[in-house]
């Protein structure tokens, strides 16, 4: 993850004695080139490129539909809809210029659509009556290399967000998507997410400050 939320809450949890853990992938520029080639030859039928993608971003995915559902059979069987809907309508496909936030607008679509869709049909499942993103310690302990007291703190913090606040700073340092790309998935304005954000770190910051 290359943003970190440290940086712009401005108090440090940094441990001293990090570990290894490793992290989600992260884009760079190169990826995005590649990925529009790989888009394009799927247009063509290239069933190597669509199989490139799928196995590129099933794992980013499911981790986002996980956060959105709770369920991870949920997710699974949405990433798994998403990309047929793409193969089989891939001479119909647009052509994007950036297709990360392409696919997470489209995944969410497809997420929320089957909670609204299941939740009064499938009491069997206990689907939640809309969606929200939780945030969990272990993931901060991860991402950021964050001592296991100030991960957990900063988790339960995070969480007292509203759910738009939570799921646009889950996409933007998790997923690292731009402010423009965040838009564009949860269909709101730039300006939105700008303010959506500031807001949630003056509340962060604030109730922080007396934690550290």
């Amino acid at each position: 993850m290359s943003l970190k939320l440290e940086n712009y809450i401005g108090i440090s949890m940094v441990s001293s004695n990090k570990k290894n853990l490793g992290r989600f992938e992260k884009s760079d520029e190169a990826d995005g080139i590649d990925d529009v080639r790989l888009w394009n030859e799927l247009k063509q039928g290239n069933i190597e490129a669509f199989e490139k993608l799928y196995k590129k971003y099933y794992k980013p995915l499911f981790l986002y539909g996980y956060k959105l559902s709770t369920h991870r059979e949920i997710a699974e069987d949405c990433v798994h809809e998403l990309f047929f809907k793409i193969w089989n309508r891939r001479d119909k496909l647009s052509t994007v210029h950036s297709v990360k936030p392409y696919l997470y607008k489209a995944y969410r679509s497809v997420v929320l659509d089957y909670i609204e869709y299941n939740s009064k049909r499938i009491e069997t499942r206990n689907l939640p009556p809309g969606y929200d993103v939780e945030f969990s310690h272990e993931e901060f302990l991860i991402n950021q290399d964050k001592t296991e007291e100030g991960s957990k703190k900063l988790n339960d913090v995070l969480n007292s967000l509203t759910k738009r606040q939570k799921e646009i700073i889950y996409l933007r340092f998790y997923k690292d998507l731009s402010y423009d790309e965040i838009a564009d998935v949860i269909q709101i304005k730039n300006q939105t997410v700008r303010n959506c954000i500031s807001e949630a770190f003056k509340d962060i910051r604030k109730k922080l400050a007396s934690l550290f």
